[in-house]
């Protein structure tokens, strides 16, 4: 599934592009460490490996689903809503795509104290009961993969067990 990352890469590039063919200052894009490591890795190739590289990223992403629903099992990137089990589009609009990208985020305390947005798990709550979910994005544990079970019954699965932040890399069956 598609996720934040993704899309701050999507933006980078489009940004690239668009000084390239209009000869104009853009917005600078925030990244984080993660993705600042992959723009070194493209900032040190050739102009046409760079340009090989990101077309086919740009064409994965395109490609790249919002969300997967397998029976009463959803994949999706940081979060869902119960509506979202009977959307079969592979890309989500509006609230379902923010979900989906960045999670459920606290709108009135926008920041923690290392100035990364302040997440709610109140859609775990709303999980119907029978249905289960599996997300990335949010480490809830370096040692395994937390489960929860909302209080309509549904479960939800966080499978980021920080395995680029020394924790461990984790799987799903």
């Amino acid at each position: 599934c598609m996720g934040n990352h993704e899309r701050k890469l999507e933006k980078w590039i489009d940004s690239l592009r668009f000084k390239k063919r209009y000869n104009i200052n853009t917005p600078d894009i925030k990244l984080s460490d993660g993705n600042n490591v992959t723009i070194r890795e493209f900032n040190e190739l050739s102009e046409k490996e760079f340009n090989i590289i990101t077309t086919k990223l740009k064409t994965i992403i395109n490609l790249s689903r919002h969300h997967y629903v397998f029976g009463n099992t959803m994949f999706v990137h940081a979060a869902s809503d119960p509506k979202m089990f009977n959307n079969t589009n592979s890309r989500l609009s509006g609230k379902y795509e923010t979900l989906a990208l960045y999670g459920e985020i606290d709108n009135e305390n926008k920041k923690d104290s290392l100035g990364y947005p302040i997440r709610l798990y109140n859609w775990v709550d709303k999980i119907p009961d029978g249905k289960q979910v599996i997300v990335g994005h949010d480490i809830r544990s370096f040692d395994m993969i937390q489960r929860y079970v909302g209080n309509a019954g549904g479960i939800a699965y966080f499978t980021d067990t920080g395995c680029s932040k020394g924790g461990k890399l984790s799987s799903i069956d």
